[in-house]
């Protein structure tokens, strides 16, 4: 590649698709186009509007911005074509990127809010609406930002406001707090001025009167805080009672054997079965098993065989 000269009398016949313009050019190409029928036919277009009005576009093109030029304003975008220097309008049918935006609500309708913004109420588009809380509403409608407004509107729809919130998922239940749906606290020392109608009992540890476990009332519905197995009734992870008298009508299969003191005849201990495993009621050393915990026999004649 050549080396353009510095000296600008020396750029003259050098076109400047070769050597650019510099400060001071002397070449006709590389000055702004005055506008005459013997401009040069690569003159610089003006950047003016006010300057190129006197141009036609396929002298000067276009200015992507406010140029004056009747036939460089912007007309609706054609699925298909270019974009055009000046920009085109965005349609429904046709939105380029950076298409201008039309300023009447009608003929937004079709066009992304994202692409073009909302522009106010008047905005025709189901997405520029705000949200009701009714099952009409768009998927992308407008979260109000009164709490009135708020009301009606799910949490995960329309985040808290910071104060002034009247949604009871904007807050954690106290006996100063007692919106519906409102949220639950997990410590039980935090529940006990909040009725179980509000918050249902905790799994274990509910200090509440009403959360108290009772007798089990039915074989197939446990409640929160659970409830005591018995005869009758015995549903899946059911509280086993630990005194032997309230035990003694309940299967052993419901509730395991006490270590001591079991009055279920099944729960009785019998002779060792393995060396490795105790039952909860215990079993009787013997010489064959002896496993760590079993009960030694009390007499000598069952003692003399074998157990150390």
């Amino acid at each position: 590649k050549c080396i353009c000269p510095t000296n600008t009398e020396d750029l003259i016949f050098i076109p400047k698709s070769v050597c650019g313009c510099v400060d001071k050019d002397l070449r006709d190409s590389c000055k702004t186009c005055p506008g005459g029928k013997d401009d040069d036919k690569d003159c610089i277009s003006p950047t003016e509007p006010k300057l190129l009005q006197d141009f036609s576009r396929k002298q000067c093109d276009c200015l992507p911005t406010g140029d004056l030029r009747e036939e460089c304003i912007p007309v609706n975008c054609v699925v298909g074509e270019k974009k055009p220097t000046e920009g085109c309008i965005c349609t429904a049918e046709s939105h380029p990127d950076d298409c201008i935006c039309p300023d009447k609500p009608s003929y937004l309708i079709g066009i992304s809010k994202y692409q073009c913004k909302c522009i106010d109420m008047m905005d025709l588009r189901e997405s520029c609406q705000e949200c009701t809380g009714e099952e009409y509403d768009d998927s992308d409608c407008i979260c109000p930002t009164t709490a009135e407004g708020l009301f009606n509107i799910d949490t995960q729809k329309c985040p808290c406001l910071e104060k002034g919130d009247l949604r009871g998922q904007c807050y954690t239940c106290t006996i100063d707090i007692l919106l519906d749906g409102c949220i639950c606290p997990l410590k039980a020392e935090q529940l006990q001025d909040i009725p179980k109608k509000t918050c249902v009992c905790l799994p274990i540890g509910d200090l509440r009167n009403e959360c108290i476990p009772i007798t089990c009332q039915d074989e197939f519905t446990k409640p929160t805080e659970g409830c005591f197995c018995n005869n009758d009734f015995h549903p899946e992870n059911c509280f086993c009672p630990s005194d032997a008298n309230e035990l003694k009508s309940i299967d052993k299969k419901y509730c395991k054997c006490l270590p001591e003191g079991d009055l279920r005849e099944e729960c009785a201990p019998a002779k060792c079965e393995s060396e490795y495993e105790t039952p909860s009621e215990g079993c009787f050393c013997d010489s064959q098993f002896h496993p760590y915990g079993c009960t030694c026999p009390e007499t000598a004649e069952e003692l003399k065989d074998g157990i150390s």
